[in-house]
C-alpha cells in the first residue's frame, strides 16, 4: 500500500479505451514519474485522481480514502493538489493574491468576526504563508506585480507556490518543464527536491523530458495504451526495451538484441 494506490482504471471515450486496467503504486515521501508515449492515457489517469474523469471501473485509494466518485473540490480537501501544464494564474491578481487564493481561510468565513477585527490574526497569517511561498519559488520580488507581467516561467512557479498553499501532500504535476530554458528546468528541479525534503510532499510527476524524469524519480512508470507495462528504479526503467521502443522506435524482437 502506498500513498496513492490505482487498481484497474478504464476509461473510455467514444468506445476508444483510454485506460485499460491501468495500476500504479506511489510511495509517500517520493517522486514517482509517470511517462509514456502521446496517447497513453497520463492525464487521463490525473483526471481521475483529481476527481475531473470518473472511471467506468478501478479503484483509486488515496491515504485510506476512495476517489472515485469524489468530486475535484473533496479531493483537493483530502490533500491532492495538481498543478496543471498551463500555468493558469489570476493574470489581473497580483503575485501575492493569487497565492492567497491557495491558502485555506485566507478570506473570512464569518461576516461578523470580519467586522469585529477578530479574523486579523489569520488573515496576516495567511499573508505571512502566502509571503514564504513566493520566496520558497525565488519570486519574493514579485509579490506585488501582476500576475500577467511575469515571464512564462515565472507563472510556472506562481502556479506551483499556489498549489504548494493548499495543504495537499500529494501533487499532481502534469508536464511542468514545459516551455522553460535549461536554467529555469534545472531550477524547478531543485525546487520540487526541496519539496520533498522540506515540505514532507510527495510527487507524482508526468513529464516527457526523460533526462528530468531520470534524474529526479525515485520510481517511474511506463504506460503504454492505457496499461502499466514497466515499473522500476531510473536505472531498471533506463534498460527496460519497452521503454526503449516506445520512445525510440525500437522493437527488441529476441532478449538482449
Amino acid at each position: 500500500m502506498g500513498m496513492l494506490d490505482v487498481a484497474d482504471l478504464h476509461v473510455s471515450y467514444d468506445g476508444v479505451k483510454a485506460l485499460n486496467g491501468a495500476c500504479l503504486t506511489v510511495a509517500e515521501g517520493q517522486i514517482t514519474s509517470l511517462i509514456g508515449p502521446n496517447g497513453a492515457g497520463k492525464t487521463t489517469l490525473f483526471n481521475v485522481v483529481s476527481g475531473l474523469v470518473q472511471p467506468t471501473a478501478g479503484s483509486v485509494r488515496y491515504a485510506g480514502h476512495e476517489l472515485v466518485g469524489c468530486a475535484p473540490h473533496a479531493v483537493a480537501r483530502l490533500g491532492v493538489g495538481r498543478a496543471f501544464q498551463d500555468p493558469r494564474v489570476f493574470r489581473n491578481l497580483s503575485a501575492l493574491e493569487n497565492v492567497l487564493a491557495g491558502v485555506p481561510h485566507s478570506a473570512s468565513e464569518n461576516p461578523l468576526r470580519a467586522l469585529l477585527g477578530l479574523d486579523r490574526p489569520r488573515q496576516r497569517a495567511a499573508v505571512e504563508r502566502a509571503h514564504e511561498l513566493l520566496a520558497f519559488v525565488g519570486l519574493a520580488a514579485k509579490a506585488r506585480e501582476a500576475a500577467w507581467t511575469l515571464s512564462y516561467g515565472e507563472q510556472r512557479y506562481l502556479s506551483l507556490a499556489r498549489t504548494l498553499a493548499m495543504p495537499a501532500r500529494l501533487l499532481l504535476l502534469d508536464e511542468p518543464t514545459v516551455g522553460l530554458d535549461g536554467d529555469s528546468i534545472s531550477a524547478l528541479l531543485g525546487l520540487l527536491g526541496r519539496m520533498v525534503r522540506e515540505e514532507g510532499r510527495t510527487v507524482l510527476l508526468v513529464e516527457h523530458n526523460m533526462d528530468v524524469v531520470m534524474g529526479i524519480s525515485d520510481r517511474i512508470a511506463l504506460l503504454i495504451e492505457g496499461k502499466d507495462v514497466a515499473v522500476g528504479t531510473p536505472s531498471e526503467i533506463a534498460q527496460n526495451p519497452l521503454v526503449l521502443e516506445a520512445y525510440l522506435g525500437v522493437r527488441f524482437v529476441a532478449a538482449g538484441r
